[in-house]
């Protein structure tokens, strides 16, 4: 890992590079080639399904370590699709986003991946509001008793959040809305990782601006609701509780306008007050960090992630 040089109006900009010789095309590759490679492996890790929201009924998978101690800590995952697809288990291999259950639970910890709402039939703020019933469900004493069997009470245990390009829309979304970000689920999330995530809707491609201003509303509701605009505008004292930390991540070849939207982001955030931490993988597009997990090639970031969670863990151990 190499790290850039700041200035006192910047932050240092973390680069990871793939040590691997695997091609970005090899991991997108639609038949998932490396991921099938590791199929048994994958599938090997304990895994339930839970249903954490009804009417409609919303799912989530729980991936479980071998061993779970009180300080075990929980991981949720929000995938993306544009407003309009995914899966937490993705057809027809079901493989896509379990490859990043197994490897996160494969390193101690317990990892959940919910579905959310999507069109035709979401509007805004659904997605971020079936983000905040998912924590709800993770940190409820109402929530399943095997759940609790395995995981104990979740509100003692250190939780942390993986947003993906819409599903970072929707996590930061939850977070900037003060009706959905209480005062729970502030307590338990210690860290964030921001991945490929356009904050700037409005400046999205077709179809994504089409199926944003679906979502949103409007193309007016679009520029007011987006996350940017969201964030410029919530009171200072609000973000305040949120984690110490964010972590905003994008891939070498991300297309240019989402770095923009994660500049600008952590630029704003950091006016005020918050701090973030920004990171580049080198050797990767938009969809291919996450394709990466469990595929042997392409971790790297993973494993900082990893990193990062244990020790935070064990310095706030330390502190308390």
């Amino acid at each position: 890992m190499k790290r850039l040089a700041s200035s006192p109006t910047t932050s240092t900009v973390n680069i990871i590079r793939m040590t691997s010789e695997a091609r970005t095309k090899d991991i997108i590759d639609p038949e998932y080639p490396l991921l099938e490679a590791q199929r048994s492996k994958i599938k090997s890790i304990e895994q339930d399904t839970f249903e954490y929201a009804t009417k409609p009924s919303r799912l989530l998978d729980v991936y479980y370590p071998l061993s779970i101690a009180s300080t075990t800590p929980i991981l949720i995952f929000i995938y993306g699709g544009g407003f309009t697809k995914g899966s937490r288990s993705s057809p027809p291999s079901h493989l896509v986003y379990s490859n990043l259950g197994y490897f996160f639970a494969s390193r101690g910890i317990i990892t959940v991946i919910p579905d959310y709402r999507l069109l035709p039939d979401a509007r805004y703020p659904d997605g971020s509001e079936d983000v905040a019933a998912a924590f709800g469900w993770v940190l409820s004493s109402d929530s399943s008793s095997s759940f609790k069997a395995r995981c104990g009470d979740c509100k003692e245990r250190a939780l942390w959040a993986i947003g993906h390009s819409a599903g970072g829309i929707h996590l930061v979304t939850m977070m900037l809305l003060p009706s959905l970000f209480n005062l729970e689920i502030s307590r338990a999330l210690k860290g964030v990782v921001i991945m490929g995530t356009p904050f700037e809707v409005s400046n999205g491609k077709f179809p994504f601006r089409t199926s944003a201003q679906t979502y949103y509303g409007s193309p007016s509701l679009v520029g007011s609701r987006q996350p940017i605009s969201l964030l410029r505008d919530v009171k200072k004292e609000h973000l305040q509780t949120f984690p110490k930390e964010i972590w905003n991540m994008v891939a070498g070849s991300e297309p240019k306008r989402i770095k923009s939207a994660h500049t600008n982001f952590a630029r704003i955030y950091r006016e005020r007050g918050g701090m973030v931490n920004e990171w580049v993988m080198e050797g990767h597009d938009h969809m291919s960090p996450v394709l990466a997990l469990g595929s042997g090639v392409g971790e790297e970031w993973g494993e900082e992630v990893v990193k990062w969670i244990f020790s935070s863990s064990l310095s706030s151990l330390s502190t308390d």
